[in-house]
């Protein structure tokens, strides 16, 4: 008889009442641990990673259980196992220490069993992609030696694997990847969490629906503006659909988009909050962490290509809601808008941002300054009796917090082992010498080669586990390049991020399809067209630093603010099939040629590229402009 069964006969409750009382304790624990460790050392390190991974792994088969009730035996027996496991690695943890290299059969047992417990909590919760990367891994590595030519590895044994895997302090799964989830990815999601039940966002989304009422595109524009906004916080895109495009996609299909369309905007909007500064969805710390730069660093080199992407979509949905006949005012953007939520709402928002990006500027550490804004928020969210909350709704939202800061923990826990091995192996030594090999026939070839390995990586990998495995694998290939370290990282960070929205795997495409009705594979390409300028931003950041605000000269300057501008509209004209009219063959090909040739400036620095492409794309504009005036004179007639 299950655990549940047990309990509710003696209380005479459901196995649902019990499962979800079960929740509510562990997750508010969760978030409570979590918080009071930044300020008071409970326990060493390696023990503080033991238990947020026990938190982690015990609240994930717990929110399963929600789910189906036939699948809870196996769960308990999952959980089971994993405190098991768990707790042996934290009371022998000593003992692992001195048989590091050496471990006998139990350790084994014991430390296979936690691989294939976190890996099924990871099957579970984000499906076979993430795993499947793991299974290929350790398969290599451990067969690695049968192989001939680049790919030859050395051979390794199951004991050297398990010894990287989990007896190393700091690697395999207590590596790098899960002790930032334990010190500050983690209070980052509760922080967010915390905003979300407060109703701070209701704030954004005014401005976004404000937004939406006086510019073409309407509801378009309000999903890019609440996603920007709210997903620089969140840290993930399914989060970021699943709050703003609960009610941008319903509007958009009602002004006129259709369910594909209405669909890939919300999702390429919600994938770019994890390009915006301050927070990037803790991504900005990540990249402090891993480059050795100052956290303001990062999020000022951040501020441009964020905003080129964003503007980037807007003028996608402009053009394509001018092609569609849709217009300002239509039905799906009147809805009454209550002004006064900015007031009420809106420094519940941003009074908790600005605490925390104060706190970093001046020099406290990210986990410092995550537990501030999480008080912060709730000493705000006193202040008003519209945004205060009860006791059940502060336990809902520790609750869900914390399970969704358990998913990424786990998820950094897989990563974390993927890294490992491939470290070990020297895999990365060896996709050194591949980039450097196919940098000796082009430098842009080299970078080409090395987006499509970053999309590869990335897909289906959540935001900072896929920044995490780009970070090691592939961006320190880059900086042995010549490529500036910034420009590295934000290179391959760009491209991993699109792979949430590139065909086959396009997991926020999916959910966002499923949100509007619509076929995943119409909705994944809607969305990659839509997001086609991230695939254009990593190359200038290396071509043109000036978009990173490195100062490069005058010239670069204008160069940047003459060209790129053209070069994106050249771009989505091409992809649209609109301008200043609807464009025909011969007009996309003018300015699909003009983008062409002003990208090909930047690498070359070519300035017949340069004014070639300007002057087609001036062709361009003259040509429309004519056809509009003679169209405009005959119907006058």
């Amino acid at each position: 008889m299950s655990p549940v069964k047990v309990i509710s006969r003696g209380l005479k409750l459901s196995h649902l009442d019990v499962v979800e009382a079960a929740i509510r304790v562990v997750g508010v624990s969760f978030a409570i641990y979590q918080i009071i460790s930044v300020v008071v050392l409970l326990q060493p390190f390696s023990a503080h990673l033991n238990t947020h991974l026990t938190f982690a792994l015990t609240l994930i088969f717990l929110s399963l259980m929600r789910k189906s009730k036939r699948q809870q035996p196996i769960l308990w027996l999952l959980l089971l196992l994993a405190l098991i496991s768990t707790g042996y690695l934290r009371f022998f943890h000593d003992e692992l220490i001195l048989r590091m290299g050496f471990p006998n059969t139990l350790d084994l047992v014991m430390g296979i069993l936690l691989i294939g417990v976190i890996f099924e909590a990871n099957r579970r919760g984000f499906g076979l992609p993430l795993c499947i990367l793991l299974v290929g891994v350790v398969i290599y590595v451990y067969f690695g030696h049968y192989l001939s030519g680049p790919f030859h590895l050395a051979n390794f044994s199951i004991e050297e694997m398990a010894t990287k895997a989990f007896m190393i302090p700091g690697a395999g799964i207590f590596g790098t990847p899960l002790s930032i989830s334990a010190k500050y990815i983690f209070l980052f999601v509760l922080f967010a969490s915390i905003l979300n039940a407060t109703g701070s966002t209701r704030a954004i989304m005014v401005l976004g629906k404000l937004a939406g009422r006086h510019i073409r595109s309407g509801p378009a524009m309000t999903a890019i503006l609440t996603s920007s906004l709210i997903g620089t916080s969140v840290g993930s895109a399914s989060a970021n659909i699943a709050i703003t495009g609960s009610f941008t996609i319903p509007l958009m299909k009602k002004f006129g988009y259709t369910p594909d369309q209405a669909g890939a905007i919300e999702c390429a909007a919600s994938n770019g909050g994890q390009l915006m500064p301050p927070v990037m969805g803790a991504v900005a710390f990540l990249m402090a962490a891993y480059t050795g730069v100052s956290y303001l660093t990062v999020i000022v080199i951040a501020i441009v290509p964020a905003l080129l992407y964003y503007a980037s979509i807007a003028l996608y949905v402009q053009l394509q809601a001018v092609k569609a006949g849709l217009g300002a005012g239509q039905s799906g953007v009147n809805d009454v808008i209550d002004y006064r939520d900015v007031i009420v709402f809106g420094p519940a928002f941003l009074i908790p941002l600005i605490v925390i990006v104060t706190i970093l500027i001046m020099g406290y550490t990210p986990m410092y300054a995550a537990a501030l804004g999480i008080i912060s928020s709730i000493l705000i969210s006193l202040a008003r009796k519209e945004t205060r909350i009860s006791l059940k709704q502060w336990v809902q939202a520790l609750t869900e917090g914390a399970i969704i800061g358990a998913q990424i923990s786990t998820t950094l826990a897989i990563i974390g082992m993927i890294v490992s091995f491939l470290v070990m192996s020297g895999f990365g030594f060896i996709m050194s010498k591949v980039v450097v090999s196919v940098a000796a026939i082009s430098a842009p070839l080299a970078l080409i080669f090395t987006a499509v390995l970053s999309i590869i990586l990335g897909m289906g990998v959540p935001t900072t586990g896929a920044y995490i495995i780009v970070a090691t694998l592939i961006a320190p290939t880059l900086v042995r390049l010549g490529t500036p370290l910034l420009s590295a990282h934000f290179f391959v960070f760009y491209f991993a991020i699109v792979a949430l929205v590139t065909p086959p795997v396009a997991p926020a495409a999916v959910q966002a399809a499923a949100m509007s009705g619509g076929s995943f594979w119409k909705t994944g390409i809607e969305a990659f067209k839509v997001s086609s300028a991230a695939f254009l931003i990593p190359f200038l950041m290396v071509w043109a630093p000036i978009v990173m605000l490195i100062w490069t000269g005058i010239p670069s300057l204008i160069a940047a603010i003459v060209t790129i501008p053209v070069m994106i509209l050249g771009l989505q004209v091409t992809l649209v099939g609109q301008y200043i009219l609807l464009c025909n063959w011969a007009h996309r090909l003018l300015a699909g040629a003009s983008c062409g040739l002003l990208v090909l400036f930047w690498p070359t620095g070519n300035y017949t590229a340069l004014f070639v492409g300007l002057g087609l794309f001036a062709f361009l504009t003259w040509w429309q402009l004519r056809e509009k005036h003679r169209l405009e004179k005959e119907a006058d007639e």
